[in-house]
């Protein structure tokens, strides 16, 4: 699956789940396809896409988005 669509559809559930507080934990169930993986391990850019999920999914759902975008934190 593309890591486009990933980060799509994850930013899109982030309305569905519960808020969180910025000292809360954040934790996202994920599969790699035969795609992500080199021999076998998971490929590094696909490792770093996994993080990067998940620091927009705690973005989100911390409401930090939010206050960057109401605050001119753009980049």
């Amino acid at each position: 699956m593309s890591r486009w669509i990933r980060i799509l559809l994850l930013a899109v559930r982030s309305f569905w789940r519960p808020t969180l507080r910025p000292d809360d934990e954040s934790v996202l169930t994920m599969r790699t396809w035969p795609t992500d993986s080199d021999i076998s391990v998971v490929n590094n850019a696909v490792y770093l896409t996994f993080f990067e999920m998940g620091r927009i999914d705690l973005q989100l759902r911390s409401g930090f988005a939010k206050l960057a975008f109401k605050g001119g934190l753009r980049q």
